[in-house]
């Protein structure tokens, strides 16, 4: 299966090579202006293809606008589901519908 990589993204190959991992280790959406943005959306745990992959065209370029904030609960994990949104390291972060 061939994998497909977003329109504009950077790919970055592994140090090293191996017969497990042919493909491309990482890719860096390069649709983000904001490049810690791009760093958290970019994979690390795991070789492309290996996990769902990102096909539309637009999916990166959302996190661009005001009303999107990219929370990473991997760092920083959801303390608390709240009625108006969710809760991370003390910060409420609200849904706007």
């Amino acid at each position: 299966m061939v994998s497909r990589v977003p329109r504009g993204a950077i790919i970055r190959l592994p140090a090293t090579t191996s017969d497990t991992t042919p493909e491309p280790a990482v890719v860096a959406p390069a649709e983000t202006t904001d490049p810690a943005v791009a760093t958290d959306l970019t994979p690390v745990d795991h070789p492309i293809g290996t996990k769902r992959i990102c096909t539309d065209d637009g999916y990166y370029a959302t996190f661009n606008r005001e009303n999107v904030c990219l929370v990473d609960i991997r760092s920083t994990p959801i303390e608390a589901i709240t009625p108006t949104g969710v809760r991370v390291r003390g910060k409420e972060y609200a849904s706007t519908r």
